[in-house]
């Protein structure tokens, strides 16, 4: 029998212990000098990452680890002798049990057809750098992000409520939706088994009276979804959907927005047409960029 827990920072060093250990046994011999001084540089450091470490323990012996870092696997590696038990697995499904978005690791030769059995498929061919010889690899989301139609309209109103807790932006919404400004490719939802969870809008805005721009407002996940990446699945998708605009301005988090590429509005001469703090108000450069008061939707109020 065993239990998988979160690691205790006193437990650190044995977990480093392990995974050295498993190291040097099946996947170092192949590799050069440089390779290993990098892996262990790479295993040591793990001190100073902030990231999930789940470990295995089997009579209180630790037998196995995974650290996991917003979707990516760093290192998971199980001790030879309590393979074929199950541990990796539990060890994957626990530290990912949160995650909606895909999830990507660097596989070693010896570890690939173990991903497989997890479900992770090859995204490229063995790469190797700074010795360090490896397979990306990915487990797509069980989410399914597509274009809103009106038999989503009733459960997105469902999840912009229970987002934002009132009904207003549920009504700039609907708005939206009958302004000139909407654009149904750019109105997504997440699903999850057929079930609508998220939705992401953008719509059509002028800079300094010039077109081709585009507003992303409102995001919104469901809160009992909330905090597993859905947000920035839909982002990104959007995103990726709008190549052929200017730009997108955002009204939001400091901390958030600049991981999709948005920077500070102001920095670009583009203003936001009331008063909000300069750090809040981002734009995202597309493909280019004119100056001046941004004109939103008249659903905006």
């Amino acid at each position: 029998m065993y239990n998988i827990e979160r690691m205790n920072r006193d437990e650190m060093n044995d977990v480093i212990s392990l995974v050295k250990k498993v190291f040097d046994a099946y996947v170092g011999p192949g590799y050069s000098e440089e390779g290993k001084r990098n892996f262990n540089h790479f295993v040591d450091d793990m001190v100073n990452r902030e990231s999930n470490i789940f470990v295995a323990k089997a009579d209180k012996k630790l037998v196995g680890m995974i650290e996991m870092n917003k979707g990516h696997i760093s290192l998971f590696f199980v001790d030879s002798d309590y393979f074929g038990k199950g541990i990796g697995r539990t060890l994957f499904e626990t530290a990912s049990k949160d995650l909606l978005c895909d999830v990507t690791v660097n596989a070693s030769d010896y570890a690939i057809k173990a991903y497989e059995a997890l479900g992770f498929v090859g995204v490229n061919q063995m790469q190797k750098k700074d010795g360090i010889i490896f397979l990306p690899m990915v487990k797509k989301s069980p989410l399914v992000i597509v274009e809103e139609s009106p038999d989503d309209y009733k459960e997105i109103d469902q999840v912009l409520i229970s987002a934002f807790e009132t009904d207003e932006e549920m009504k700039l919404v609907n708005c939206l939706r009958d302004s000139n400004e909407y654009i149904h490719h750019l109105s997504t939802v997440a699903k999850l088994d057929g079930k609508v969870i998220g939705h992401c809008m953008m719509t059509k805005i002028k800079v300094g009276g010039h077109e081709g721009y585009l507003a992303l407002a409102p995001v919104a996940v469901h809160e009992s979804y909330q905090g597993k990446s859905v947000g920035s699945l839909l982002i990104r998708d959007s995103i990726k959907r709008a190549d052929e605009y200017k730009g997108i301005v955002v009204l939001g988090h400091k901390d958030y927005y600049p991981k999709f590429g948005f920077e500070l509005a102001s920095k670009y001469g583009i203003e936001c047409p009331f008063k909000v703090p300069d750090e809040n108000y981002m734009y995202l450069k597309i493909s280019d960029s004119d100056s001046g008061v941004v004109e939103y939707s008249k659903a905006f109020g």
